[in-house]
């Protein structure tokens, strides 16, 4: 399951579901309804009073931790900008990917030429099953309005997820 934190627009789950076609969108984390038969479940919720577990939490925008707990048995991706967010989830030792151009990110550019870009995976991870995921590039030719924080953050979610990806047109 994906759980998206902040993605009013739903940018990120138009872009997930241009690239996994069979998915499941869910407004919020109330409904008690999963079809087994998608490949993949997209929940959204905006600062409610939420529980998460067994998921990838994507943070979509910067938000407060007044209601929503997420414990260690997530993976949070999560812009390196996000400050706030960041340190809930050291705090709580949650393992998280950072997605930027900082130097320690997890997920950056490696370069950037006009409408082509080149995603790396910096370091070794772990995704939610247990299996290690060792660092590679993958190209990206952007031909639709697409940020590039909307980039590293849908890239990152497909490396969780372990899809075989060298490249990819957004």
């Amino acid at each position: 399951k994906i759980v998206l934190i902040g993605d009013d627009e739903n940018r990120i789950e138009k872009i997930i579901t241009m690239i996994i076609p069979n998915v499941l969108v869910i407004r919020d984390d109330k409904s008690t309804y999963f079809d087994v038969s998608k490949d993949l479940i997209v929940v959204h919720i905006n600062n409610e009073n939420v529980n998460i577990e067994n998921s990838i939490v994507v943070f979509c925008k910067n938000i407060v931790f007044d209601n929503i707990v997420i414990n260690s048995k997530n993976i949070a991706i999560v812009p390196s900008n996000f400050n706030c967010v960041i340190e809930y989830l050291i705090k709580n030792n949650i393992p998280t990917i950072k997605a930027g151009m900082l130097n320690n990110d997890t997920v950056t550019y490696s370069s950037k030429v006009s409408d082509k870009l080149v995603i790396c995976l910096q370091r070794d991870i772990i995704n939610l099953n247990g299996n290690l995921i060792e660092p590679k590039e993958i190209c990206v030719e952007v031909k639709n309005n697409v940020n590039e924080d909307e980039i590293l953050l849908v890239i990152s979610i497909l490396i969780i997820l372990n899809k075989n990806i060298n490249e990819l047109t957004l």
